[in-house]
C-alpha cells in the first residue's frame, strides 16, 4: 500500500487554503504558472516542515512552523536549491546538502559501540554520562552499562573527516595520500656533489642563465 504525505489547509505565501496528498517514494514533479506557489510547497512548507519535526525529535528548537492546519507522513528531506557554491576537495553531497551535520547528530545521539575496555556493544541511551571541569574545559564520559568503564563520550567531532577527531590519520582528510616521489627527486646511486639531487642542477642551470643575462646588459 503506497504511503502518502497529507497537507492540510496551508496558506503560506500564494497558497490559499491549499490540501494536497503527495505520494511517498515515488518521482513527484509539482508543475504550475508562475507566481502559483510550487517553490513554497515545495521549500516554505514540505522541506521546512520535515526540517522543523527532525530537529524538535532531536530536543532542539530553532525553526518556526509552517502556515498549515498539519501534515502528516513527513520524512527529514534535503533540499537542493539551483545555486553556485564554492567547492573543495573536502567536499561531497552531504556537506553541499547541509545533511552532513544531522548525520553526525544521529550518530553522536544514537550511535551503538563497543566499549573500549569490555569490547560489548554500548546503546549511548542507556550509558549514563558524566561531566568534569578541567582547566576551564567541559569534558563529557560515558560510563559503559557492562563494565562500569569510564571513557570520553563521542561527539560530532569524531564523526567528521575535518576535524582532528575524526580525520583519517593516513590522508588527513582528504581521501588521497600525498607522498614525495623520490626516485624523480633524488639519485640514490649518486653523491651530493655528483648531482643526486637533480632538482639543484636544475636551479643551478637557472642562475647561470640571469648571470649571462645580466652580464649581456
Amino acid at each position: 500500500m503506497t504511503e502518502w504525505i497529507h497537507i492540510a489547509h496551508a496558506n503560506e505565501h500564494n497558497l490559499k487554503d491549499v490540501s494536497v496528498k503527495i505520494p511517498k517514494r515515488q518521482l513527484s514533479v509539482i508543475t504550475g504558472v508562475s507566481g502559483s506557489g510550487k517553490s513554497t510547497l515545495a521549500h516554505d512548507i514540505l522541506y521546512k516542515e520535515s526540517q522543523r519535526q527532525y530537529i524538535e525529535a532531536m530536543g532542539i528548537q530553532g525553526v518556526e512552523k509552517a502556515n498549515v492546519a498539519h501534515i502528516n507522513g513527513i520524512s527529514p528531506a534535503i533540499g537542493i536549491k539551483q545555486k553556485e557554491t564554492s567547492s573543495n576537495p573536502r567536499s561531497t553531497v552531504g556537506t553541499k546538502t547541509a545533511m552532513y551535520t544531522s548525520l553526525r547528530m544521529i550518530y553522536e545521539k544514537l550511535g551503538v559501540h563497543p566499549c573500549p575496555n569490555c569490547k560489548k556493544n554500548v546503546n549511548p541511551i542507556q550509558a549514563m554520562e558524566e561531566t568534569e571541569h578541567r582547566d576551564g574545559y567541559f569534558t563529557v564520559f560515558q560510563i559503559c552499562p557492562h563494565c562500569d568503564h569510564k571513557y570520553k563520550k563521542f561527539t560530532r567531532s569524531h564523526f567528521s573527516y575535518n576535524t582532528m577527531e575524526g580525520a583519517c590519520p593516513q590522508c588527513k582528510g582528504l581521501g588521497k595520500i600525498v607522498q614525495i616521489n623520490k626516485a624523480i627527486l633524488f639519485n640514490m646511486e649518486l653523491s651530493i656533489e655528483n648531482g643526486a639531487v637533480t632538482s639543484w642542477g636544475i636551479a643551478v642551470v637557472i642562475l647561470s642563465i640571469k648571470s649571462i643575462i645580466s652580464k649581456e646588459q
